[in-house]
Formats: structure tokens, sequence, C-alpha cells
């Protein structure tokens, strides 16, 4: 991973796993990533984190589109392999948010989950 990037900690716990952020990218407080094996996480550019952390269990692909901006948001997504999560283009997420791709639950086989903000709705 690039280590010039201030605040940015990436914890590798598996294998064959990519990492992709564009800049601009800012970090206002930390970033932390952590992987299983085989799951990709890339970062669109013009994000702006205070405090996010991504968590990928093994198969999984998180993708973060282009302005996002956050205050303190978690990803969840080890429960499970083969997994989605994707936030579109120009979100804003607000405090304390933690997206997860399962509850635990019996019986819910969700793979996929999408976040857009209501511009990319009202052109899409």
């Amino acid at each position: 991973y690039y280590p010039k990037i201030k605040n940015l900690k990436i914890n590798f716990d598996g294998i064959n796993n990519y990492v992709e952020i564009h800049e601009p990218f800012e970090i206002k407080e930390e970033v932390f990533l952590s992987f299983g094996d085989n799951s990709k996480i890339i970062i669109d550019a013009h994000s702006i984190h205070k405090k996010t952390k991504i968590l990928s269990g093994s198969s999984n692909n998180i993708i973060i589109g282009k302005g996002l901006t956050t205050e303190a948001l978690e990803i969840h997504c080890f429960s499970a392999k083969g997994h989605t999560v994707r936030i579109g283009d120009d979100c804003q997420v607000a405090w304390d948010v933690i997206v997860r791709t399962n509850d635990a639950s019996i019986g819910i086989n969700n793979k996929s989950l999408f976040i857009y903000s209501i511009l990319s709705l009202l052109y899409q």
C-alpha cells in the first residue's frame, strides 16, 4: 500500500487482497482497512473521511464512489463470502453510521447493498 497517506492503516490478515485509492483523498482523523482473503476495496477520488473503518472478510467487494464525505462510518462485510457494498457518487454519511452486510439472522441471503445519493438516483 501507499505509506505516504497519513493516518491510513491497512491490516492484511489474508492473501490476494486489492486496495485502490484515487487522489485527491483526505483523511481528517483515521481510516482503517482490514482484509481476510481475496477481497477488494476501491475508494474513488474526492472523498473526505473523518473516521472510517472498513472490515472485510473473504471474497468481498467494497466500492466507494467519487465525492464521499463521512464523519464516522463503519462498513462490516466479514460474516459471509461474496458480498458487495457499493456507495455511489456524491454521498454524505452522518455520524456513527454502521453498514453491515449481515445481521446474523437465519435465512437472509442478500449479496449486494447499494447506497446512492439523491442526485445519483435522479440522474440514473
